[in-house]
């Protein structure tokens, strides 16, 4: 489907970069999908989309599913997708879109704990160093904004670091519960098992009964949420980890809050000095984290 040299250095950059691009824009389509719709019919409709997308590759790899890697697959959908979907729905009732994108910078620090605790991986010190640089940054950017944001609440983002405790634990389970599976296949598979739920979801949320003329815009970003940032995007993502590892995988939720960051900035968020200082840290970080 994506005929892509994810060996090849560069090329692993590049698509952490268009990763970064695609989920980095994401917070903000979250953010006018919400204009019409609640978050359970978001969330369900954004999950229906990208399971019919990939319903015709899900049935064709069919045959990789064995007793064994039904229950993972199923998981690694739940964790990768379902769950964050609804998640990520519910913090931007509250939370700006920058800010939904900063507090996910958590899952490198979660990827690393969950590797260590559940996973038995071993990371270099220089990596170490990297998370804690990363983490200093994403705690400074969480706080300089959180003061200058009068109805910040604490569940919503407690919302978002839940998400992220899932994608974190993803990672690690992609890489190695799943390693005899390419992206395609575990992207494909896991939707495969996903869309009846979706489908039970969007017709229980009432999404269909909800579109008018006026709400027309704001399903077109939900669905580009399906196809882009769920589909294909996961599907990318699952074939680099393989290709790489669920450290360097988790980097692109370091970059993510910079194309938040810039998205919010266009939609009119304020966006102070300070917070571009952090997001700098943030950098600081990636780069010591991807060393080898």
């Amino acid at each position: 489907m994506f005929n892509i040299n994810y060996h090849n250095k560069k090329t692993q950059w590049f698509v952490l970069l268009l990763l970064s691009l695609i989920w980095g824009s994401s917070y903000i389509l979250m953010k006018k999908g919400l204009v019409y719709f609640t978050p359970e019919q978001m969330a369900s409709f954004r999950m229906f989309v990208a399971g019919v997308v990939l319903f015709p590759l899900g049935l064709k790899m069919r045959p990789k599913i064995t007793t064994k890697n039904a229950g993972l697959l199923f998981l690694a959908g739940m964790l990768g997708s379902f769950i964050p979907a609804f998640l990520f729905a519910y913090a931007q009732t509250n939370l700006d879109s920058a800010l939904t994108g900063i507090l996910n910078s958590f899952v490198p620090c979660f990827t690393v704990v969950f590797g260590l605790l559940f996973f038995k991986k071993q990371f270099k010190a220089i990596q170490y160093v990297g998370v804690l640089v990363g983490l200093l940054g994403v705690i400074g950017l969480i706080y300089s904004t959180a003061t200058t944001h009068l109805h910040f609440n604490p569940f919503y983002a407690f919302l978002v670091l839940v998400a992220t405790l899932c994608y974190a634990f993803n990672v690690n389970l992609l890489k190695s519960w799943l390693s005899d599976l390419n992206g395609r296949e575990i992207s494909s598979l896991s939707f495969l098992f996903l869309l009846p739920l979706s489908i039970v979801a969007v017709w229980q949320t009432g999404f269909f009964n909800a579109l008018t003329p006026k709400s027309y815009w704001a399903a077109f970003y939900i669905a580009l949420l399906g196809i882009g940032a769920t589909a294909f995007a996961i599907i990318i993502f699952n074939d680099l980890l393989k290709a790489t590892s669920a450290l360097f995988g988790s980097i692109v939720t370091y970059m993510i809050p910079l194309v938040a960051l810039f998205f919010g900035l266009l939609d009119g968020e304020t966006i102070y000095g300070v917070q571009l200082l952090f997001a700098g840290v943030i950098l600081i970080g990636v780069f010591l984290v991807s060393k080898r």
